[in-house]
């Protein structure tokens, strides 16, 4: 499973900026949070495999401790690209 996030514009200082201001921070946040972000530039949402119900929960309170809003949350199963990135990708590379 994945979840997929798209945040608001506004980054953790609560200014406005452009879309990817709130997705470089989530990627910072979830990171730190000892998951695996990736940024879909095409869909400008973040992308973070999950296993179980606590890694859902670490999501959420990760970009929670780091004041990102996010404007949506998805569950999905992963694609075809999805497992080719997981077994081919290098750590700061991002979904093409």
């Amino acid at each position: 499973m994945h979840i997929r996030l798209a945040t608001t514009s506004q980054n953790s200082a609560g200014l406005s900026g452009g879309p990817s201001d709130g997705l470089s921070d989530g990627l910072d946040a979830l990171r730190r949070a000892g998951l695996r972000p990736l940024i879909d530039e095409v869909g400008r949402e973040l992308v973070t495999p999950v296993e179980a119900a606590p890694d859902v929960i670490r999501v959420i309170r990760a970009l929670d401790d780091a004041s990102i809003e996010v404007a949506e949350l998805r569950l999905t199963e992963p694609t075809l690209d999805d497992v080719y990135m997981h077994f081919h990708r290098q750590p700061q590379e991002s979904l093409r």
